[in-house]
């Protein structure tokens, strides 16, 4: 690619070129899709424990851990790309870690697994195990109050593991193909291909959201006619017919 020549040619490559920034901030977001999925389990299975493992000060100590282990892991990604000078132009070349095609193979396998594929296989573990979980303590007997907190805890959960799910189905084909293209095993046409569906995950989530929830939905439509509600609506209109009487009135 070729860029500007100039001090900024490196900076450019594994920030721009690489999409640094894009790939950490979607790793994070599985990261932080794994914690909402525990956060789940605990919420139906241990709902005692719940409140003490997560308060909101923990949960922030949470997500900032595994947002701090997601960019320690990403950083060697920073030197794998260099930008160097061929003629008039500065390119980006993409070059094995520490120099040894084994070393940018294994940290490669290292990377996708860490940051993708186990929080992967918690978040699916976790939904399958509060499925099983939620069956089996149907017919138990419950108060009026108890029944409702569960019902509304079961959407949530509902919800939450059809986020993740897309999630794992947008992200795993591109850290496959990934993993394939460190070992030659694919082209990088197919590893792009694949990135951009990774991206699609966040244009789905909204929607996601409102069509799984009535909460969601009542607030998107809350938006949608810019905060005012029917009941505001109502109430606007009888004002303005209040007001049309009394100019009436006056005339």
């Amino acid at each position: 690619m070729p860029i500007p020549a100039g001090g900024m040619g490196r900076a450019f490559c594994f920030l721009i070129q690489r999409n640094f920034f894009v790939w950490l901030l979607a790793k994070i977001s599985v990261s932080i899709v794994m914690c909402m999925a525990v956060e789940r389990w605990y919420a139906l299975v241990h709902p005692m424990r719940y409140k003490v493992v997560f308060t909101p000060p923990r949960v922030t100590l949470y997500v900032t851990i595994l947002s701090g282990i997601v960019l320690i892991v990403t950083l060697p990604t920073l030197f794998q790309t260099f930008a160097e000078t061929k003629g008039t132009q500065t390119v980006c070349v993409d070059k094995p870690l520490m120099g040894s095609i084994l070393a940018s193979q294994v940290f490669t396998v290292l990377y996708c697994a860490i940051t993708a594929f186990v929080p992967f296989m918690v978040i699916i573990a976790t939904f399958i195990h509060l499925q099983f979980y939620v069956m089996a303590h149907k017919l138990l007997p419950q108060t009026h109050a108890q029944k409702r907190r569960r019902q509304l805890e079961i959407v949530l959960s509902r919800m939450s593991a059809v986020v993740a799910l897309v999630l794992v189905i947008c992200i795993f084909p591109s850290q496959i193909t990934f993993i394939l293209f460190t070992f030659n095993l694919t082209n990088w046409d197919v590893v792009n291909a694949s990135s951009t569906l990774s991206m699609f995950n966040s244009v789905f989530n909204p929607w996601i959201y409102c069509l799984t929830n009535k909460v969601y939905r009542k607030e998107f439509a809350k938006l949608i006619r810019f905060g005012c509600t029917k009941q505001d609506k109502v109430v606007i209109s009888s004002s303005s017919n209040d007001r049309k009487e009394t100019v009436g009135a006056s005339i």
